[in-house]
């Protein structure tokens, strides 16, 4: 019933067709753009080169075109497995890329198309069959000695499902002909692997367009470089992790993409692509000072940067591209003065923390970021500023400051709605200055010994819980008495004067 819905709608879109579309169908007049679907120039068990040509533009201007690959060949923009696409530039007429993803033995076809800015134009239709790959029967391969993978490596197999590698392995060699892995290669715990060489001609770990496989390289005590996967270009997770004398990336120059996830424990980034996309992004014990001019786009939704001594700038750190909300972790980077170079594509965030970055002195770079959930700076003893959170209009949850510097709060004063405001251990704060406008449900101030007034929270709305307590300064409360009548949780004890809700109505003017 599906597949007989299915084929009447294509049916009905097909005789129902506008004028926006012109396809290989249609006789091609002099006034329309014609265009070549070349047959391709090399066919692999995963990879196919294709070609397009424009043989005839009529003066149209084309905004960017592509070639459409998918097993259907009623291909268009909107039903096809692989659209590669770029933009066009004036002059040119040929179209060259390659799809790396196609199932063995599989029947596919090819349409070359460009589009104006009225019109989509298709060419004509190529076909090719993929080469077939050579596969074991089995899914999961487990390798723990020499002899296991001497074994495996006689069937000259091109794919396997997965691939576990460990223990007393010590030679890869007789792997180098398997291009593809549709789930996981892990190669962890060996006691004797010294390098990845026999894997050079792997290009693929994962399935379909999105690849969901995942590379780890864990814990392998005389493993000392990634050499060897010098051409895998796509990976689902990417986990290099604790391998003690794996220095830098080197190996990983092609790998484009960690579709999902990337995490990484080695000192240097350098090997990494100069321009490497990745899901969510975590780095433990980076040595750098910098990205070394390359590009590190996370984009999903969770962003760690830890234990990085050295580093002094985030220039080339692009968070957030792919969702509305982003974790964004600094910790432990001792070095780091300002967040300044790096994008943070959207503007609402669900996580921010710094903690124990104890040089950050603003935080400029966050312009961009209007809506938080969590918002978090702690042990950052020069931050003496808010600048850079100007914009910032609400946190939906929790705004916490420790052990910071800054005297006041003037860079939120075009803040709306705070939910939850922390403040401890500010040993600079004076006073409350900055707020006086905004929603605020529960206020904490503890440990701020120089602040002796609440003064900027005269006109703060729906306070219901308060607790204030170890300020050794603090005497004035007057500020809190419009709100005294809607707090309903009222905590104070430990500072220079503790008043009752009484004697804040009582004794304030």
């Amino acid at each position: 019933m599906k597949k007989s819905l299915l084929l009447f709608l294509f049916i009905l879109i097909v005789s129902c067709r506008n004028d926006d579309t012109i396809n290989d169908n249609e006789t091609i007049n002099q006034n329309q753009i014609e265009l070549k679907t070349n047959n391709p120039s090399f066919i692999s068990q995963i990879q196919v080169d294709f070609e397009g040509e424009i043989i005839k533009t009529n003066d149209e201007e084309i905004v960017y075109y592509g070639m459409l690959i998918g097993k259907n060949e009623n291909l268009t923009i909107d039903l096809n497995e692989g659209n590669q696409t770029k933009e066009y530039v004036t002059g040119d007429r040929i179209f060259k890329g390659s799809f790396y993803d196609l199932t063995g033995d599989k029947k596919y076809y090819l349409k070359f198309y460009v589009k104006t800015k009225n019109k989509i134009y298709y060419g004509n239709t190529v076909s090719f069959i993929s080469e077939k790959h050579t596969s074991p029967s089995e899914q999961r391969i487990y390798l723990n000695t020499q002899q296991q993978v001497d074994d495996l490596g006689k069937n000259n197999y091109t794919y396997v499902y997965e691939l576990n590698i460990g223990g007393s392995v010590e030679d890869l060699s007789p792997l180098r002909s398997i291009i593809k892995i549709g789930g996981n290669l892990n190669i962890e715990y060996t006691s004797k692997l010294t390098s990845l060489h026999g894997l050079e001609n792997l290009q693929l770990i994962g399935t379909d367009q999105f690849p969901n496989g995942q590379l780890q390289i864990y814990n392998n005590t005389k493993l000392s470089t990634l050499s060897g996967l010098d051409k895998l270009m796509f990976t689902g997770k990417l986990y290099v992790g604790y391998n003690p004398l794996v220095k830098n990336l080197q190996g990983l120059g092609n790998l484009e993409q960690a579709w999902h996830r990337t995490y990484l424990t080695v000192p240097s980034f350098d090997g990494l692509p100069l321009n490497f996309r990745t899901g969510e992004f975590t780095s433990i014990g980076f040595e750098g000072t910098d990205l070394g001019n390359r590009t590190i786009n996370c984009e999903a939704y969770d962003f760690t940067l830890k234990d990085a001594p050295n580093i002094t700038s985030l220039k080339g750190f692009t968070i957030g591209n792919y969702q509305n909300t982003t974790i964004f972790t600094l910790e432990n980077c001792k070095n780091l003065r300002t967040l300044e170079g790096i994008n943070f594509s959207t503007n609402k965030y669900d996580h921010i923390q710094i903690i124990n970055c104890e040089n950050i002195e603003n935080l400029k770079g966050f312009e961009n970021i209007n809506t938080i959930n969590f918002f978090t700076v702690k042990n950052s003893p020069k931050l003496n500023s808010l600048n850079g959170l100007n914009n910032l209009r609400k946190v939906e949850y929790s705004f916490a400051l420790e052990n910071v510097s800054i005297p006041n709060l003037m860079e939120l004063k075009n803040i709306q709605m705070i939910k939850s405001l922390h403040l401890l251990k500010c040993n600079n704060l004076k006073n409350l200055t900055g707020v006086g406008n905004t929603s605020i449900n529960y206020f904490e101030l503890a440990g701020c010994n120089l602040i002796n007034s609440l003064e900027g929270f005269e006109n703060i709305s729906n306070l219901e819980r308060i607790f204030i307590v170890n300020n050794n300064s603090l005497q004035n409360y007057c500020a809190l008495k419009s709100s005294i009548g809607s707090i309903i949780h009222f905590e104070i004890y430990g500072n220079l004067l503790n008043p009752t809700k009484l004697q804040i109505i009582n004794n304030c003017p």
